[in-house]
């Protein structure tokens, strides 16, 4: 089975790779914090352990460089750091079903956690990089809407799996099934193949694929030229703000949502949980079944605009619009639209950063540009708990919808000097 010559296999790889990365990310982002907050810790505890333990995704722009600098080309490009960066996660899951960590003990939690999302992190930036390597430019539309809505339904899957099974079970008790889930994606991942020819394993029988033996590792000062290059291109410099307003609104939904319905609203661990991994489920099914397949006929610029400027709207409007008791009664809907809209801004921004993208270092470029939006999601966590300090919830998420119109403004000027650029290309 190789990736290369064969559409479904990348949409079902593709798919079930981003769901098993979603796994630390929902009991990071969902279980976790649930747990934390039906238990009492207050927003700024709950940041210090979500902030730290996701502080990989926001230095992730350095896994693609260490990837295009050691690769092991019998294995592809970068599958090889795909099957290690699997087997670190079924170890830190062990850890935890082992070591049973309790919500006081947080030094052990964070490091738990840390671990896992450091080793999801080198899986995302293997899968993106093959992703950007073996899919033509017409599929990344919907490759796109497959990755995200993999991650979104294994994040919302996982996070209510492990926030169920946390009261009762404790986090080992979560832990186990999500330790089987990620262990049988290993399996079938040493089954696929990014070219023909290529090894499954590093003592099977095979040979670099002339691709990769094309694009050989490189030494350090020439990669990072090419990627500095790259990177310091107008148009990439434009896009760049934009996909960090995702990251300042998402920030926000990972603190705010949790302990409004917890010290708010008075949610247990499993009503919060529930909650959040349903909208996440929808928002992943939107994914896949609607917005890469309306990006793919009426343009990621249409999608990403109309997202961007609907998330402003509903943000501005249920913070200051309701009463408490509407905003009380309408709170799921509101997260559930959250959910939806952040979606399709990810969707947007990710298909508008591949089309920047050289297949040569695929991964640090791809990885670059995405690290922007986590790394200013990592750093905007620790500053939920001063707004809802200085003006309670209404401005948190009257924040969320500034970044929302901000972006918006930020995604078109980017779209279009994108597409000035790549119509110039051929000239060149």
């Amino acid at each position: 089975m190789v990736l290369a010559d064969n559409q479904l296999l990348r949409f079902i790889t593709f798919f079930l790779l981003y769901a098993c990365q979603g796994v630390p990310i929902g009991l990071t982002l969902i279980a976790v914090p649930a747990w934390m907050a039906a238990e009492g810790q207050s927003a700024g505890v709950i940041a210090s352990v979500t902030s730290t333990a996701l502080l990989p995704w926001g230095i992730k722009m350095f896994n693609g460089l260490i990837m295009e600098r050691y690769a092991f080309l019998p294995m592809g490009r970068r599958r090889a750091w795909l099957v290690g960066a699997q087997c670190v996660i079924c170890l830190a899951l062990t850890a935890v079903i082992v070591l049973k960590p309790g919500i006081e003990d947080r030094a052990l939690l964070i490091v738990l956690l840390f671990s896992m999302n450091l080793a999801a992190t080198f899986q995302d930036s293997a899968i993106d990089g093959i992703a950007v390597d073996v899919t033509p430019a017409a599929e990344h539309g919907r490759i796109n809407s497959f990755m995200a809505a993999g991650q979104g339904l294994g994040m919302a899957g996982s996070g209510a799996l492990a926030g169920y099974l946390v009261g009762p079970y404790g986090l080992q008790g979560a832990a186990l099934p999500l330790l089987l889930f990620v262990a049988l994606i290993l399996f079938a991942v040493t089954l696929v193949l990014e070219r023909a020819g290529e090894r499954r394993l590093p003592w099977s029988t095979g040979a670099p694929a002339i691709h990769a033996a094309g694009t050989a590792p490189q030494a350090w000062l020439v990669l990072l030229k090419r990627v500095f290059q790259a990177l310091a291109r107008f148009e990439v410099l434009v896009f760049l703000p934009s996909f960090a307003c995702y990251g300042i609104f998402a920030a926000i939904g990972d603190i705010a949502t949790p302990v409004f319905a917890a010290q708010k609203l008075g949610w247990s661990t499993e009503e919060t949980a529930s909650l959040i991994s349903s909208a996440g489920f929808a928002a992943g099914l939107s994914g896949l079944f609607f917005i890469g397949f309306i990006a793919d006929r009426v343009g990621i610029l249409r999608v990403g605009m109309t997202s961007f400027l609907g998330l402003c709207v509903i943000a501005v409007v249920f913070a200051n619009a309701l009463p408490d008791g509407v905003q009380a009664m309408l709170f799921p809907a509101f997260v559930f639209a959250v959910d939806i809209a952040a979606q399709a801004i990810f969707i947007a921004a990710t298909a508008l950063a591949m089309r920047v993208c050289r297949a040569e270092i695929a991964a640090s470029q791809f990885a670059l540009m995405v690290a922007v939006p986590n790394l200013v999601r990592v750093a905007m966590q620790n500053f939920v708990q001063p707004l809802l300090d200085a003006g309670g919830f209404a401005l948190a998420w009257s924040v969320t919808g500034a970044a929302g119109a901000i972006g918006a403004v930020l995604y078109f000027t980017a779209y279009q000097a994108i597409t000035r650029a790549s119509a110039a290309q051929p000239a060149q």
